[in-house]
């Protein structure tokens, strides 16, 4: 479903909902980008890479978060590359996975305000 990155069947209806309602108001419109959902990515990675030094990789899958001295420094990768697996970050590491998804990728005891929050959000049974 495409307001939530997910099939259908695994979509809240009340989403599924609000989007109907909200078509049916007057002088609604359905548009869709030029070159579908991968238009989108083509211009996220055409403004990213139109900096110098700056890398897009496409279609990879993380991990793990890499944490050093208490900071994300970078990602492994399950599927290996060039790089041997891991990217290091300059700045930031950024996840665009959902909160559980995102604390599932780092590991547990490598930060402790990090942990707090995953039990705040996540509880006990995280899994």
């Amino acid at each position: 479903f495409l307001l939530r990155g997910l099939p259908a069947d695994q979509t809240l209806t009340a989403v599924m909902a609000y989007m109907v309602e909200d078509f049916y108001r007057e002088g609604a419109v359905m548009d869709f980008p030029k070159g579908g959902s991968a238009g989108i990515i083509d211009a996220l990675v055409r403004g990213i890479t139109k900096h110098e030094g700056c890398v897009v990789r496409k279609q990879q899958t993380v991990q793990q978060v890499v944490v050093e001295d208490g900071r994300a420094v970078g990602v492994t990768l399950k599927n290996k590359g060039k790089d041997g697996g891991m990217i290091r970050a300059t700045q930031a590491v950024v996840s665009n996975a959902d909160l559980k998804r995102t604390f599932d990728f780092v590991p547990p005891n490598v930060h402790a305000g990090f942990d707090a929050e995953r039990e705040l959000y996540l509880g006990n049974n995280n899994n």
